[in-house]
């Protein structure tokens, strides 16, 4: 059986329900990965990062509040340890490439 300390703790920042709902049933299916919180624009992600302490966030692009260009910038300061990875369409390119240059380490495709 796994431990708190052998999980990979990740949080999910996206706006959009159905991501969550999809990343969610995804994660359920792993015994080493823990979706440890959500939330839905670049400040919530911030402070969620800041209170849970995740190895991994998965990050969206353009949301409301704050994006995830501004959001990675910051956590890259904050957090420098946390691995941040972009949850971007195909026709993203430009963004993608804004967020990489911010600190964040790949992206994955929605």
């Amino acid at each position: 059986m796994k431990t708190v300390d052998n999980l990979i703790r990740v949080v999910l920042v996206d706006d959009h329900f159905e991501i969550h709902r999809i990343v969610q049933e995804i994660l359920k299916a792993t015994d080493d990965i823990r979706l440890v919180g959500q939330g839905a624009n670049g400040q919530e992600g911030i402070e969620l990062c800041e209170h849970y302490q995740p190895d991994v966030v998965l990050m969206d692009v353009v949301m409301p509040v704050m994006d995830g260009i501004e959001a990675t910038k910051a956590l890259n300061e904050r957090i420098p340890d946390l691995k941040v990875l972009v949850l971007s369409s195909y026709q993203d390119h430009e963004n993608v490439y804004a967020m990489l240059q911010n600190g964040a380490v790949g992206y994955l495709t929605k």
